[in-house]
């Protein structure tokens, strides 16, 4: 997400579960009680109430005022809650963007319990505060199972917990005195209204030692049953042919697309045979070799082997892990830095049951790699995508017959310096531009990848990097979070950074004397050798002074970067478009955003959102140039896997109208050329090796089952795109 976003936990803690006893899963019996109530709220909250059938529902309006404020509820019945599993509240968000809600509970000695969860919008959840503590991190999972067999229906379990003081062995409150339900309505920008039902508790249903035997032979969780789950090698194959019938009918006619996908209908000036910009009755469109409009609509992952998770120390989650090993020895792979540990790929070896490991004469691939590149590519096709996205199997380009991008990541070439950028963000560092390796490096780069593709029309073009850590423009007043990356290099050593020899000489240029620097900065460094030294002595407050300077060497470092590239990747391969840099949303600065726009052909960014604001809106026409969306999703927790991803779509129904619903809104705007779903397939259920992650964010599950419906209503989303983007007005 784009490697895991953002700023997960920590990976492979669950090297740490050496030695943890397990046991059989269990649930006890259970109850649900409801907890009379009294309530209270603060002075920018409104309450009205209502029953409906013998309940009580509050509806609640929070007003944005810049922090979180709270409807309160009281218990009527002195609190005992001893027994209890979880504490759950209907919610109901009427918000069309993801709402966050936090509740706390506190009891008579002043122990609190706290629970975090974003509410999808316009949906209606049970959401629960389970009893005990969840550490989904501690298993290698970035959300973990539910920890209770809940009664109600339609739970969502909070993601976060924690008890004050905290308490390993966790207890429901026997005194409950008070139960909070907060939220910042400023994150969204009006005011948000939510209804609560009836405060109960559930008794009993507890799932003792929850973890063990949790993923199946296929790699899908235990815990439920859903549609496309499959029980056996021939349910598998059962689901496949299903399918099939779908994907003949939907590629049966294509007749309104040429060999590259572009639509005949709306012809563009093309004479260079590859893939180009163009802009045309105020839009901007992607240009196919055939001189027709392309919008693009990507799917980046398409590859079987992100179905990799940690088996090492963690056997007790996987039944007959011995007899996965012997038979798909194919599919594990050491942990290079850590000896004796291994990751197996659950999606690999369901391709391997599905088609089997044999090598197809005709390719020399694996039949598994062939089919399952076949089957992805008539997939795509019939879904109308149009492009093979970033970091896809090497395959797609090899042959291809849809088009496709490649991403390099200079991170993987650097031999010399780099500069420490925004340090909370999970990508911190950036190659220093200034560096005499470093266009060394990035030839090397090129040299690797644009060989085999220089010639190829199917290339549209090369996304160099992502995500990385330029700096928070949307912090608000946090000018150190804007300018991370010049405070990074201001804190290296002159002699050992060219990032920092380079802002030194800026610096000394400008003022000469040590004393006009520290009046313009307000420090008071001693002489120009201190600021030689790892300097970190900046004010709380940053000067204008020092903002213009340290913008000023923003903007240098940005346009040696991109600049750098774009000579060394139009030297190599002239022939294709350089498609920019994968921003993180907030991370594109104004002083690194116009470097991209003069040396790129296509800014990218990756947005995550329920809808394109106005503002954001805005902001991308602003650009100038066209823009492609690299990454979003939407995901659910109901396919088994825990997480649904960056942007919860509440439940695999709703998928299809929220992709709808962003993806018109970015076809809307003039300068969107493209947008990039991330990912073809779930994440494993289990977390992936370097960032947990275990997200059901695909179209395909970790079985290679296709989720239809989903994938129906994108279909008919994609097939309107060029129509509204033809429409896009300013």
């Amino acid at each position: 997400m784009t490697n895991i976003k953002k700023g997960f936990g920590s990976t492979c803690l669950i090297f740490l579960m050496i030695g943890i006893e397990q046991a059989t899963s269990a649930a006890q019996s259970s109850t649900i009680q409801d907890v009379p109530v009294n309530y209270s709220a603060e002075k920018s909250v409104t309450v009205t109430t209502e029953k409906i059938g013998g309940t009580t529902y509050y509806k609640t309006a929070f007003s944005p005022n810049g922090r979180m404020d709270a409807l309160t509820f009281a218990p009527t019945n002195g609190g005992d809650w001893s027994g209890a599993s979880a504490f759950m509240i209907d919610v109901k968000s009427g918000s069309s963007l993801g709402i966050p809600l936090r509740i706390i509970i506190t009891d008579s000695m002043g122990t609190t319990y706290t629970g975090n969860v974003t509410l999808a919008p316009n949906q209606k959840k049970v959401v629960a505060l389970p009893f005990s503590p969840i550490n989904a991190a501690s298993y290698g999972f970035y959300e973990g199972p539910p920890l209770v067999k809940y009664i109600a229906s339609n739970v969502q379990q909070v993601f976060q917990s924690s008890r004050s003081p905290s308490d390993a062995n966790w207890s429901a409150p026997t005194h409950a005195t008070a139960i909070r339900l907060e939220t910042d309505a400023s994150l969204t920008g009006g005011t948000v209204n939510l209804s609560f039902g009836q405060p109960q508790i559930q008794l009993g249903g507890t799932i003792r030692h929850v973890y063990d035997g949790l993923i199946d032979q296929f790699g899908q969780s235990t815990q439920s049953s859903w549609p496309e789950k499959v029980s056996s090698v021939s349910d598998m194959i059962a689901k496949e042919s299903s399918e099939t019938p779908q994907l003949q009918a939907w590629t049966a006619d294509r007749s309104d697309l040429d060999n590259f996908e572009g639509v005949k209908a709306i012809s563009l000036p093309n004479s260079s045979g590859f893939f180009r910009t163009a802009y045309s009755n105020g839009k901007w469109w992607l240009v196919t070799p055939e001189g027709h409009a392309f919008f693009q609509l990507a799917v980046d992952l398409v590859d079987y082997s992100n179905g990799f998770t940690v088996i090492t120390n963690r056997e007790y989650m996987f039944p007959n892990v011995a007899s996965l090993r012997a038979q798909y020895p194919n599919q594990l792979t050491p942990i290079v830095s850590k000896p004796g540990l291994q990751y197996f790929n659950f999606m690999g070896a369901n391709l391997e049951r599905k088609y089997g490991s044999q090598i197809d004469p005709a390719t020399g691939l694996p039949n598994y790699l062939q089919k399952f590149k076949d089957r992805a590519t008539w997939r795509l096709k019939a879904w109308r995508f149009n492009t093979i996205g970033s970091v896809s199997n090497l395959q797609f380009a090899r042959k291809p017959t849809l088009p496709f991008v490649v991403e390099l990541r200079t991170l993987n070439y650097i031999t010399g310096a780099m500069v420490p950028g925004y340090l909370s963000h999970h990508f911190g560092n950036v190659p220093d531009p200034f560096d005499p390796a470093f266009p060394t490096n990035i030839e090397t780069m090129v040299r690797q990848t644009s060989s085999e593709n220089v010639h190829s029309p199917y290339l549209i073009g090369y996304f160099v990097d992502n995500e990385l850590a330029w700096g928070d423009d949307l912090a608000g007043n946090n000018d150190k979070l804007h300018y991370a990356l010049p405070i990074g290099a201001l804190g290296l050593d002159y002699d050992s950074s060219p990032a920092k020899r380079n802002f030194f000489l800026q610096l000394y240029r400008k003022y000469g004397d040590i004393a006009k620097l520290n009046t313009a900065w307000g420090t008071s460094a001693p002489s120009w050798n201190e600021l030689k030294r790892p300097f970190t002595s900046l004010p709380a407050t940053l000067t204008s002074e020092l903002r213009t300077d340290f913008s000023t060497f923003l903007s240098a470092f940005a346009y040696r970067y991109y600049g750098t590239i774009k000579q060394v990747l139009k030297n190599l391969d002239p022939n294709h478009l350089y498609l920019g840099s994968r921003y993180a949303h907030s991370e594109r600065p104004i002083e690194a955003l116009q470097a991209c726009i003069a040396n790129c052909d296509v800014i990218s960014v990756n947005y995550y959102s329920y809808q394109v604001s106005w503002s954001e809106r805005l902001a991308f026409e602003k650009i100038g140039k066209p823009v492609i969306i690299s990454e979003f999703h939407f995901g659910s927790a109901d396919r088994g896997n825990f997480w649904p991803g960056l942007e919860d779509a509440g439940s695999e129904a709703n998928r299809g109208q929220a992709y709808a619903t962003f993806v018109k809104g970015l076809a809307s705007v003039p300068n969107i050329v493209g947008c990039d779903w991330y990912a073809y397939a779930d994440q494993p259920t289990s977390g992936e090796p370097y960032d947990s992650g275990n997200a059901h964010n695909g179209f395909v599950s970790i079985a290679d089952v296709a989720f239809q419906d989903f994938a129906a209503s994108v279909r008919n989303t994609n097939l309107n795109v060029v129509t509204w983007h033809a429409e896009s007005k300013p």
